[in-house]
């Protein structure tokens, strides 16, 4: 992980030189109104950035997403809107010199139309999840901002979009966006379309939809790893001497489950 984190410090310096160089062009030549990267990439080197917390060169990081956001290579990039939209929340990123990432990728999220399937439904709880929860994490006053992540919300809680939410991790992240939005309404009289009928109306089929079935074992282990009762036994030899005759071998938590508490 560490070795993972100092390449990418050398990839974001490596971009930040690549910036330098289109700043040299002028105005008017070819390179300096092409995009730098392409959406997939910037995708999913945002998301490993996010992944890592790498933010020791946030200017660099900051204008290689405002570059991005103008040039609109985003558009009709479902998964990759989603993942800068994911990462802009976890580094904390939400306000730039500019513009704010999340509302000028409002435009483009509203212009993906029908959201399907497994992949849809990847795209858009990961969108809803950042969206949602930017409503409490935005600093300043209840104002346009708000409004416009209220609004992007509201259209990926549509039922024209026929999600497969047979996922723990795509329903934990609808359903904190549900919560951060029902907060967000709670805490705040000014926001109108939060209140709504028909607001209300998506939510309640939201979470009629994520809690259609419980999750089944399979789902409930998601993309974790299962540790074997030999693996505990070890992590239980491998703790400190002193704190081994305070630790405890619950039996049996689950059918062939054992656990350190």
């Amino acid at each position: 992980e560490d070795a993972n984190a100092h390449q990418l410090k050398h990839l974001l310096a490596r971009t930040r030189e690549l910036l330098l160089e289109v700043d040299d062009f002028p105005a008017s030549s070819a390179a300096k109104s092409a995009p730098l990267f392409r959406a997939d990439w910037l995708g999913m080197f945002v998301s490993a950035l996010a992944r890592a917390r790498c933010r020791e060169d946030l200017p660099t990081l900051k204008q290689l997403l405002e570059i991005h956001f103008q040039k609109k290579i985003l558009a009709g990039e479902a998964q990759n809107l989603a993942l800068c939209a994911h990462s802009v929340l976890k580094l904390d990123l939400l306000d730039l010199r500019r513009n704010q990432p999340l509302v000028a990728l409002a435009p483009h999220v509203k212009e993906l139309g029908r959201l399907q399937g497994t992949s849809g439904a990847r795209s858009a709880c990961l969108l809803a999840h950042a969206y949602g929860s930017a409503l409490l994490l935005h600093r300043g006053p209840i104002g346009e901002v708000h409004a416009v992540y209220d609004e992007v919300l509201q259209y990926l809680l549509d039922s024209k979009h026929k999600l497969k939410l047979q996922n723990i991790k795509l329903r934990f992240q609808m359903l904190t966006a549900v919560q951060c939005w029902w907060q967000f309404i709670d805490t705040t009289s000014t926001s109108s379309r939060g209140s709504s009928l028909a607001s209300l109306r998506r939510v309640h089929q939201t979470l009629a939809a994520v809690s259609a079935a419980l999750p089944g074992p399979e789902e409930s282990i998601g993309e974790q790893e299962v540790i074997s009762t030999t693996d505990h036994a070890e992590v239980a030899r491998a703790l400190p001497a002193e704190v081994q005759p305070r630790a405890r071998m619950e039996d049996f938590a689950f059918p062939f489950w054992l656990d350190i508490v």
